[in-house]
């Protein structure tokens, strides 16, 4: 095929010039190491099971069954892999799968050709994916948004509707212009030697480019044709779609092409596109192989662009298609100078319903109409911001196709209602989501990075648009908003509901961020009764001089009681500033998960573990389903359908309901007991299924042996309400009054708060006697997990404990965490029990603190 030869191009000696930072020697060794048996099991397992097989026929979900059998002959062929790059035959053998773009497609170039690789390649590719993650964030522009972590097709999609929105602000005698192109076969025509140029312009040492270009030239392909692979053949240039490695270095060769205009840019020869006055040029936004350039809309500007695309084209091997392409004037911009331009760059003006990355290029008066698009792929298919009227409309669409399997039809009878199925799976609906509420919660996304200040140039460029003057937690709504912003500050009541600030430094302010636990900002606002407000601005105006202890007669002066208590009760952070975190979700980061649950939780039901149970039972989905339909009697049964004549067609003794059909008709009951062994049903009511209720589980974890000098304490702590008290304990094995115990009382706000305030107590005290090597023993396996991996999802009563006795840790020549079973940590559990209720802080002999419970653990 002709896509896959090689052109020859020749690359210039300037082309290195470009790169000026590189992948360091530790990442390079990291990168190309060989993998443990153990490590090449977890990325195996790690990997989606079903996808579609290659030409070895096997998927994920074999080597997962039979890895006790295949395991070691896989490790083997990895392990060679990354030591001499052997590659086995036919383990890089590929079939093309010919996926049509258009309908009754008919020539090459329109089929997407699709990589079916064997799993076993996968892995090797998917190890290097994985690792190439790591740097990757560093060899990329921010004007890229794909496949680089942290970094989302959103983002793309925000900057490039800002840019435009400015277009139509734009007044004077020189207008700006915006080119969107679309390259003919990107991935296809990509040059081999182009890509190894780029990765040892990168700084990727000698062994790694071997690996890399190991995995990318040694394959070979078998187009698939009516389902048959054709004679293979040998590629001489391009990447494979469907290769996992493949999005990652197609990015990092169109990183040349951002370079090359940012070159021209730092030149004076490129001037790009502001939404304001102070904000950034921007010159070109990324999204994979979409992309879209911005200039001033004059000769000068469109020359140089021009020439970055052409040296691009010649040392990549890629080609813009002028055909798929187009170019957008500012409205300023003279008629002649449009002609002018469209003759030089060689494209006409897009189309009023042109769409980039799914959204809209254009956005008309009638939002509505902008987006009907998505009712039309969904009517045909059923698979940024939505008007909400088409949500509603969409929800429509999904019901009639849930109930009568078309979304066409207009009349159809639903025997469950609609917001009772889109309640979750846990309270009895079936989990679904409304359009509105799910574009909503991604909103939110957007909104709490801007709110959070995150280091991404699209929110730096919001930022410099909207929030010039006011801050982003105090933004409102102003006439000549894009619709993208007006989204984003509709979901700000979300984020400011689900946000929580851990204070540390106190730089945070106290009147706009939620800085006081179980208040909201409304009710910090309206206990303030201080006559001097003005001198109230920051969260460290509450501190103590020179210090981040709270200056409690200022506090308790200031604002009422019960704020006062909740403001006392915060815990600073020993060495951090201020950290914004969001409370639903378990990372501390906002997700639109956590974002969902906050907005929609109160109009959940109360979860139920009937249903728990049979969404997590090992049964086909089909009769999970059926059992759902059941037990919600939402089968069509006699007595659903309203029928005037309901009577069981059975036994003709009761209605026909669900539950009387599988539960207690006569009949079927006597039909049970006829088969063998005899099945016994009596009536029921979806309360009488029974739950299987499993015991609990001590895991006992092995308990590491002492080393030499090394003292052991033992840690727990006894909760009632808020209420903790806290021991640590170094157990004297032949008498357990010679223990030694310190203990404390605080108020907590959880088990683990407490769990973590007994294991600081321990760190303090060790620290205080002069102790080099510590060994600490909890009953708390989260505890014990978060401070072996040095993470903990933030949290207002947990983070500040646990930063604290990281700080601890560091004062240890030795520190070593270790989860013991509760039947291990008796002492430790009697002692803070007893402290609980004594409200007792001391330290010393157990037989002399509390005599008491050295008898009884006698």
């Amino acid at each position: 095929m002709q896509v896959y030869k090689s052109q020859n191009l020749v690359i210039g000696a300037d082309f290195d010039s470009l790169f000026t930072e590189g992948v360091s020697a530790e990442e390079n060794a990291s990168i190309s190491r060989c993998l443990t048996v153990e490590e090449i099991r977890s990325v195996v397992f790690a990997m989606h099971p079903l996808k579609s097989p290659g030409p070895d026929g096997f998927s994920g979900i074999f080597y997962r069954k039979y890895w006790r059998i295949v395991g070691a002959k896989v490790c083997k062929i990895v392990q060679g892999f990354f030591e001499d790059q052997s590659v086995c035959p036919n383990l890089n053998h590929t079939f093309l799968c010919l996926i049509p773009k258009v309908t009754n497609a008919s020539r090459f170039d329109q089929f997407r050709p699709i990589s079916l690789c064997n799993f076993c390649y996968k892995i090797i590719s998917r190890i290097l994916t994985d690792r190439l993650k790591k740097v990757i964030d560093r060899l990329v522009s921010p004007f890229q948004s794909a496949f680089v972590p942290g970094r989302w097709i959103a983002e793309c999609s925000m900057m490039a509707q800002e840019v435009l929105q400015s277009f139509k602000r734009k007044k004077g005698k020189h207008g700006v212009m915006a080119i969107k192109t679309d390259m003919s076969k990107a991935y296809d025509c990509l040059e081999w030697t182009f890509l190894l140029r780029v990765l040892k312009a990168n700084g990727f040492s000698d062994h790694v480019c071997s690996i890399i270009m190991a995995c990318v030239t040694s394959v070979t392909y078998s187009v698939l044709l009516n389902g048959a692979p054709l004679t293979p053949f040998n590629p001489k240039r391009g990447l494979r779609q469907g290769d996992p490695l493949s999005p990652f270095l197609f990015i990092l060769c169109s990183e040349v092409l951002s370079k090359l205009i940012l070159r021209t840019e730092n030149n004076g020869d490129l001037n790009g596109a502001k939404v304001s006055r102070n904000a950034t040029p921007i010159t070109h936004l990324f999204y994979a192989d979409d992309a879209i350039f911005f200039c001033k809309a004059n000769g000068s500007n469109a020359n140089a662009l021009l020439q970055c695309i052409s040296q691009y084209e010649d040392w990549s091997g890629q080609r813009v298609n002028k055909q798929k392409s187009g170019v957008v004037f500012s409205p300023n911009t003279s008629q002649r100078c449009k002609d002018e331009l469209k003759n030089k760059i060689g494209m006409n003006c897009l189309r009023r319903d042109e769409k980039y990355l799914g959204n809209p290029f254009f956005f008309s008066a009638n939002k509505r109409k902008d987006f009907n698009f998505l009712k039309e792929k969904i009517m045909s298919r059923l698979e940024a911001l939505v008007p909400k009227a088409l949500c509603e409309e969409l929800d429509r669409i999904v019901a009639r196709f849930w109930w009568v399997g078309n979304s066409v039809k207009e009349r159809y009878r639903a025997f469950k209602s609609w917001q009772e199925i889109f309640q979750p799976k846990r309270c009895g609906g079936l989990g679904l989501r409304r359009f509105s509420d799910i574009n909503k919660a991604m909103l939110a996304k957007l909104c709490w990075m801007v709110l959070t200040g995150m280091d991404k140039a699209w929110v730096k460029l919001m930022e410099a648009r909207y929030c010039q003057v006011v801050n982003a937690w105090r933004v409102e709504k102003r006439a000549g908003d894009s619709r993208a912003w007006l989204g984003i500050l509709e979901a700000t009541n979300i984020c400011t509901a689900g946000a929580g600030v851990l204070i540390g430094g106190g730089e945070s302010d106290l009147w706009e961020r939620p800085c006081v636990p179980g208040k909201s900002m409304e009710e910090v606002r309206d206990s303030f009764h201080y006559s001097r407000r003005h001198a109230f601005v920051r969260v460290s105006d509450l501190f103590m001089e020179g210090s981040r202890l709270w200056n409690e007669e200022l506090i308790r002066e200031s604002f009422d009681e019960e704020v006062a208590m909740s403001i006392l009760r915060i815990r600073p952070l020993a060495t951090s500033e201020d950290i914004i975190f969001g409370k639903g979700s378990k990372s501390g980061m906002y997700t639109v998960k956590s974002g969902y649950w906050l907005s929609q939780h109160s109009r959940f039901k109360n979860p139920n573990r009937v249903w728990e149970k049979l969404w997590r039972s090992k049964i086909h989905q089909r009769l999970k389903l059926f059992l759902w339909k059941t037990w919600s009697d939402a089968l069509p049964s006699k007595q659903r359908l309203g029928l005037v004549d309901n009577t069981c067609s059975l036994c003709h003794v009761a209605s026909e309901s669900a539950l009387h059909l599988f539960g207690s008709c006569s009949v079927l009951v006597s039909v049970k007991r006829s088969g063998i062994g005899g099945i016994r049903v009596k009536e029921m009511e979806l309360r009488d299924v029974p739950l299987k209720v499993t015991d609990r589980v001590d895991l006992h974890v092995p308990v590491v042996e002492n080393l030499d000098e090394m003292q052991c304490f033992h840690c727990d702590a006894s909760i009632l309400d808020d209420a903790a008290g806290v021991a640590a304990v170094e157990v004297a094995e032949l008498n357990v009054g010679d223990s030694w115990v310190a203990s404390d009382f605080h108020t907590v706000s959880g088990i683990l708060e407490g769990e973590l305030l007994a294991i600081l107590l321990a760190l303090k005290v060790a620290r205080e006697r002069g102790v080099r090597k510590i060994k600490i023993l909890s009953d708390s396996k989260v505890a014990i997990m978060a401070l072996n991996n040095g993470c903990l999802p933030y949290g207002w009563g947990t983070y500040p404990v646990f930063e604290s006795c990281l700080c601890v840790c560091k004062c240890f020549d030795l520190v070593v965490f270790v989860h013991c079973p509760r039947s291990l940590n008796g002492v430790a559990d009697a002692v803070a029990g007893w402290v609980r209720c004594a409200k007792s802080c001391t330290s010393g002999l157990l037989k002399v603190v509390a005599p008491l419970v050295a008898l009884s653990l006698l």
